[in-house]
C-alpha cells in the first residue's frame, strides 16, 4: 500500500504541538494560574528538548535496533506491533524506482520462517484479516509494517515478532514470487490511475523542482517494475533494511519486560552494517521568486487555486520548536475562520478555502493558502485568497480572534489529555510512528497540555503576524491553478495568473472589526418533557424510554472510552418519500447541516459561540432517514461536559432551523460538479448501475439529473426541512455519562420538541424486483485505462437475521479465496472484495458480490474467474479449516467492536425503526460462531441462483465516443 498525503488537502499538523513563551507581568502570571499551571513560563528553556512520554519504554539493542513499548489495555487482551523502516522511495537509485514499495509487497511472499504462501494464511488462522489486522505502507521516507494480534499469549506475541523480524532481515525474495507480484504491482498502479494521479505527477515537479520527491513517487516507474531483477531488490534491502534504521513499536495489553525480552530474542540477530549509508538528500530548496503554474486534466470537474511556499523541513525537537509550530497553527486557525466567514455569508467565489502550514512526508515544510470551486471562477477565487493574506499582513489579527484561537486550542488539548488513557492501541502506534518519522521522541497529550498552559498566555498578535508574514511572503511563492481541460474554458497563461496576483497585491483593503456575540444559543430554555414509558435490558444495561411527545431514546453508560459521549439522532423519512418531481429535495434540505443556522442566529454566529467546546454537530440524509450526530469530531465522542451544548444546538436547529442561501447555493454548485465528475468515474457508475438493476430503475434509487436539480428551490427545500423535522425521532446516547443524567438531557432537549407526526413508510419500502440474470456493461468515456467489476447476486434483507449473518461469514471466506485466485495466482487485480451488505431500507436491495478493478483487456477473464470462484464455493462448500478460521475472525472482530461506544450508537440509533431485537444483538457472537458448513451451503444455495444474478462491468471507451450510459 502507498501512502501519499494530498498537497492541497493537508490537515493542520497537530495543533496541540504548541511552543513555549515567556510571560513576566503579574497579570500574565494570574492568567497562567487560571489556566491551571503552577509553573511560570520564565522557567521554561526554549532550547530544552521536548518532554518524553513516561508511559513509553524506549530501548536499544547492541546492534542499534530500537524499540518503543507502551503497556496499554484498550482494547484489552490485544497487542499492536509496527515495524518502521526509515527508508522509502526517496532513497531509491534511478534503476530502483518503485522497488521500495515492491519490496513491501515481497515481505508477504516468503521469508526464513514463513514459506511462500503461508504467512497470510497462518495469521488468518489466528483470527486476523489481511489488509485490516495485517498490512503495510510505503511512503517517500518510510516503509512500515503493521500487525494487530488477537491475544497476548507469549507464543502469539512471539509469532508476531518472528514475522516482523523476518520482514526486517530474513526475506527470501524468491524469483517466482517476484515475477508473480509484478502483475499485482502494475494492477495497483492501474487502480490508482485517474485525474488525481495525473495531476500529482504534473504538480510535484512544479512544487519542488529538482527535488527527489518530484521524481520518485512510491509507486515507481512501470518499466522498472517490469524488468527489475532480484539483485536490485537485494541491493536496496541490504542497504536500507538495517537495525540502526529501524524501530519496533509495540502497544498493547502485555507486560513490558516480557515484550522487551522477546524483542531481544527475535531482533538481536539482525547484523549491523559497518558503514551505514546516509539518507539521500531530498533536494528541497527555498523559493526565492514568484512563479505561476497551470495544470489541466479533461476529467476534473472543479478548480483549485493555491499560493504555495515550500521550504526545507524544520526540526521539532525543542520547546522552542514546539512554540514556533503553535504560533503558525494559531495564525492558520484564524485565517481559516475568515475564509469560512466569507463563504457562509455568501461573499466568497469559492466553495471551500483553507490555509495550512505543515510538514510534508517529513522532508519539507509546506505552506499553502488554497481554494476550490467552479472552474470559471478561478480568477476571483485566487484574488480572494490573496486579498485575505494581504489583509493579515497589513492589519494583523484581532484580539478577539486570538482569544478564540487560544480558547479552541486549549480546550482541544484538555479533551485530548482526558481521553488519552483509553485511546485505541492502533492510534497510539500511529502517533508513535509519526514521531519516529519526524525523528523525535514520543510526547503524551498530558505533556502537550502542560506546555500549552505555559506557552499560550504570552503569545501575542504581533508574534503571530511575524510568523505569518514569513510563511506567506508574496515575493517567494508558487501560484498554481489546477482546472478542467475544456474547449470552452481556456486555461489562464502563467502571465495572466501573475497579473491577477499583482492586481490583488496593489488593491486597497480595509481592516476587520471585532463583533458582538449573543450569550446563548436559545432565547428561552426548553420545557422538560416527561417519560411516558421506559424499560431496561439488564444484560446489556440499556435503558429505553418513550417520551411523551413520541420520541424514543436508548441510553447506555460505558467508560471503555473515558470522557467520551456519542449521540446519534435518527429522523424517519426523507429520500424514501421523494418522487420524480422533487428528487433531491431531502439532500437540499440537509445542506442546512453544512452551515447550521436558525431563524435568529447565522451559522457564523453559532460557530463562534461553540468555539472552545469539544462538541460538534453534523447531519445528513441516508435513503430513509435524516441522521444527526453529536460528537467531538469523528471518530471521537464529545466531551461529557459539553454534551448539553451540543443538544442545545440540535434543539435550536430542529425548532428554528434555517437553510442559508449560501449553503443551498454551495450544495447545488457541488452537485452540478459531482454530476460532471462521475461521467468519467467508473466506481460511481458501477455501483449506481448495480443499484438501478436491483431496484428496477426506481426513481428514488437513480441518480438525480441536471434537470431535476434545476427545479429545486430554496423555499421548497426549507419547507421540506420544516416538515421532516416533525417526523418520528429515535435517539441514542452512549458513553461515559450516567444514564439518568443522559435521560434528563434527552427529556429537556428532545422531549420538549413538538409531538411527532408518523409517516406511513411501509408501502414505500417495496420496489419492483426483476428476475435475473441482470447484466449490464457501462461504457465510461475516460482516458483512465481501468475496468471495474461488480459481479454477484441479490443479497439478504436486514430483517433476515440468519441469512445476512451467514452471508457475511461466507463473504469473509470468499474474500480470502478471491485474493488467492484473482490476485495471487493470476495477477488480475490489486485488490478484490466480497461485498456482503444487507438491505436496510428497500426489500431486495441486498448485495452479495465480488468487486475489483482490472485491465480492460482482461475484464472477461477476471469476471468469469470471480464468478466461478463463488459458484464453485457454493457447490463444494467451505473447508472445515475455513469455517474454523472465519469463526475466529468474527469473534476477534466482534470482541473489539462490541466494546466500542460507536458500535452501540449505531445499533441503538435506529433500533426500533429497523426492527432490530436486542436479543439478536446479545447472541451475535454465539450465533455467528456456531454456524456450520451446512448452514453456509444451505443459505448460499438459496441466494446464488440465476434469478438473483446481477452483474455490472464498467469499461473505458475512447474519450468523445458516445456511450450507452450517456444515452440513458
Amino acid at each position: 500500500m502507498i501512502r501519499i498525503p494530498s498537497w492541497h488537502k493537508l490537515s493542520a499538523y497537530a495543533i496541540e504541538q504548541a511552543n513555549c513563551v515567556f510571560y513576566r507581568s503579574c497579570v500574565l502570571v494570574l492568567i497562567a494560574i487560571v489556566l491551571g499551571t503552577s509553573l511560570r513560563s520564565a522557567e521554561l528553556d526554549l532550547n530544552a528538548p521536548l518532554p518524553v512520554d513516561p508511559n513509553v519504554t524506549i530501548g536499544t539493542l547492541p546492534n542499534k535496533f530500537t524499540y518503543w513499548i507502551r503497556n496499554h489495555k484498550t482494547p484489552p487482551g490485544k497487542i499492536t506491533m509496527w515495524l518502521h523502516v526509515g527508508s522509502g522511495s526517496i532513497n531509491e537509485e534511478d534503476n530502483q524506482r518503485g522497488l521500495a514499495h515492491y519490496l513491501e509487497h515481497m515481505a508477504f511472499n516468503g521469508s526464513e520462517h514463513f514459506a511462500p504462501g503461508t504467512l497470510v494464511k497462518y495469521f488468518e488462522s489466528l483470527g486476523l484479516r489481511f489488509g485490516g489486522d495485517q498490512n503495510a505502507f510505503t511512503s517517500f521516507e518510510q516503509t512500515t509494517y503493521q500487525i494487530t494480534l488477537p491475544d497476548t499469549k507469549p507464543e502469539t506475541i512471539a509469532k508476531g515478532m518472528q514475522c516482523l523480524s523476518d520482514f526486517g532481515f530474513c526475506l527470501g525474495l524468491p524469483q517466482e514470487k517476484l515475477d508473480t507480484e509484478r502483475g499485482v504491482i502494475l494492477e495497483e498502479a492501474r487502480a490508482r490511475k485517474g485525474p488525481q494521479q495525473r495531476i500529482m505527477d504534473k504538480e510535484f515537479p512544479l512544487l519542488a523542482p529538482g527535488s527527489r520527491i518530484s521524481e520518485r513517487m512510491p509507486i515507481g516507474k512501470e518499466e522498472i517494475i517490469k524488468e527489475a531483477d532480484r539483485q536490485r531488490f537485494a541491493d536496496y534491502y541490504a542497504k536500507w533494511y538495517r537495525p540502526d534504521n529501524s524501530t519496533l513499536l509495540v502497544v498493547g495489553d502485555a507486560d513490558t519486560k516480557v515484550v522487551a525480552d522477546l524483542v531481544a530474542k527475535y531482533f538481536d540477530a539482525w547484523k549491523p552494517v559497518e558503514h551505514p549509508a546516509e539518507d539521500a538528500d531530498p533536494g528541497i530548496k527555498n523559493y526565492n521568486n514568484v512563479r505561476a503554474g497551470v495544470i489541466t486534466d479533461p476529467e476534473l470537474s472543479d478548480t483549485d487555486v493555491s499560493a504555495i511556499r515550500i521550504a526545507p523541513i524544520e526540526p521539532q525537537k525543542t520547546i522552542g520548536d514546539f512554540r514556533n509550530r503553535l504560533i503558525e497553527e494559531l495564525g492558520s486557525w484564524i485565517v481559516n475562520r475568515r475564509y469560512d466567514e466569507l463563504k457562509n455569508t455568501g461573499s466568497a467565489p469559492y466553495q471551500s478555502a483553507e490555509v495550512s502550514i505543515s510538514p510534508f512526508v517529513n522532508v519539507c515544510k509546506y505552506s499553502d493558502a488554497s481554494a476550490s470551486g467552479k472552474p470559471e471562477k478561478w480568477e476571483p477565487m485566487l484574488t480572494t485568497v490573496l486579498l485575505e493574506l494581504k489583509r493579515v499582513r497589513e492589519y494583523g489579527f484581532l484580539k478577539q480572534e486570538l482569544n478564540d484561537a487560544k480558547k479552541a486550542k486549549l480546550a482541544s488539548a484538555e479533551f485530548a489529555a482526558q481521553k488519552e488513557g483509553t485511546l485505541d492501541a492502533r492510534t497510539f502506534a500511529g502517533n508513535m510512528n509519526n514521531s519516529i518519522a519526524q525523528k523525535i521522541k514520543p510526547i503524551s497529550q498530558a505533556q502537550r497540555l502542560e506546555l500549552l498552559k505555559q506557552l499560550l498566555p504570552e503569545i501575542t498578535r504581533e508574534t503571530l503576524l511575524t510568523a505569518f508574514r514569513m510563511n506567506f511572503d508574496p515575493s517567494a511563492r508558487l501560484l498554481l491553478v489546477t482546472m478542467p481541460e475544456k474547449k470552452d474554458l481556456p486555461p489562464p497563461t502563467e502571465k495572466e495568473i501573475l497579473d491577477v496576483a499583482a492586481k490583488a497585491e496593489a488593491a486597497t483593503i480595509e481592516p476587520l472589526a471585532e463583533k458582538e456575540r449573543p450569550k446563548s444559543l436559545l432565547e428561552t430554555e426548553p420545557i422538560l418533557g416527561t417519560v411516558a414509558a421506559q424499560e431496561e435490558d439488564p444484560d446489556l444495561q440499556i435503558l429505553s424510554a418513550t417520551l411523551s411527545n413520541g420520541v424514543r431514546v436508548h441510553l447506555r453508560s460505558m467508560d471503555f472510552k473515558k470522557n467520551e459521549v456519542f449521540v446519534q439522532i435518527s429522523i424517519a423519512g426523507g429520500e424514501i418519500q421523494e418522487t420524480a418531481a422533487n428528487k433531491g429535495i431531502t439532500e437540499a434540505a440537509c445542506s442546512m447541516f453544512s452551515q447550521p443556522a436558525t431563524t435568529t442566529l447565522a451559522s457564523t454566529v453559532i460557530r463562534d459561540m461553540m468555539t472552545g467546546k469539544n462538541v460538534h454537530v453534523e447531519g445528513g440524509a441516508t435513503q430513509d432517514l435524516i441522521s444527526i450526530a453529536i460528537n467531538g469530531g469523528r471518530p471521537s465522542g464529545c466531551s461529557p461536559k459539553d454534551i448539553e451544548e451540543g443538544l442545545r444546538e440540535v434543539y435550536a436547529i430542529l425548532t428554528h432551523g434555517k437553510i442559508e442561501e449560501s449553503a443551498f447555493k454551495d450544495w447545488k454548485d457541488k452537485k452540478i460538479q459531482e454530476l460532471e465528475r462521475i461521467k468519467t468515474e467508473a466506481h460511481s457508475q458501477t455501483f449506481q448501475e448495480y443499484s438501478n438493476l436491483l431496484s428496477g430503475g426506481d426513481v428514488r434509487i437513480k441518480r438525480i439529473t441536471k434537470e431535476q436539480l434545476d427545479k429545486i428551490t430554496l423555499p421548497d427545500a426549507q419547507a421540506w426541512l420544516d416538515a421532516i423535522v416533525r417526523s418520528p425521532i429515535e435517539a441514542s446516547i452512549v458513553g461515559d455519562i450516567d444514564r439518568e443524567q443522559a435521560l434528563a438531557l434527552a427529556q429537556k432537549y428532545l422531549g420538549s420538541l413538538p409531538k411527532r407526526e408518523t409517516p406511513d413508510l411501509l408501502a414505500l419500502r417495496k420496489i419492483e424486483q426483476k428476475k435475473g440474470p441482470l447484466v449490464s456493461t457501462v461504457e465510461i468515456p475516460t482516458i483512465t485505462p481501468r475496468a471495474e467489476v461488480l459481479t454477484g447476486w441479490r443479497g439478504a434483507d436486514w430483517k433476515d437475521v440468519k441469512d445476512r449473518r451467514v452471508l457475511q461469514l461466507a463473504g469473509l471466506i470468499l474474500d480470502s479465496r478471491l485474493r488467492v485466485e484473482i490476485r495471487e495466482k493470476r495477477s488480475l487485480t490489486y485488490s478484490s472484495a466480497l461485498v456482503a451488505q444487507p438491505s436496510r431500507v428497500y426489500e431486495g436491495m441486498g448485495i452479495f458480490s465480488a468487486y475489483f478493478t482490472t485491465d480492460p483487456d482482461k475484464v472477461s477473464e477476471a469476471t468469469k474467474l470471480a464468478s466461478d470462484t463463488i459458484v464453485n464455493f457454493v457447490a463444494d462448500g467451505p473447508f472445515e479449516e475455513e469455517i474454523n478460521t472465519v469463526h475466529k475472525q468474527i469473534r476477534n472482530q466482534l470482541d473489539v467492536q462490541m466494546r466500542e461506544p460507536i458500535y452501540w450508537i449505531n445499533v441503538l440509533s435506529d433500533l426500533d425503526y429497523r426492527g432490530t431485537k436486542l436479543s439478536d444483538v446479545k447472541e451475535v457472537v454465539e450465533k455467528m460462531t456456531s454456524y456450520t458448513r451446512n448452514d453456509l451451503v444451505q443459505v448460499l444455495k438459496r441466494y446464488v441462483t440465476d434469478d438473483r444474478r446481477v452483474e455490472v462491468i464498467a469499461k473505458p471507451v475512447p474519450t468523445g465516443a458516445a456511450s450507452e450510459n450517456e444515452k440513458k
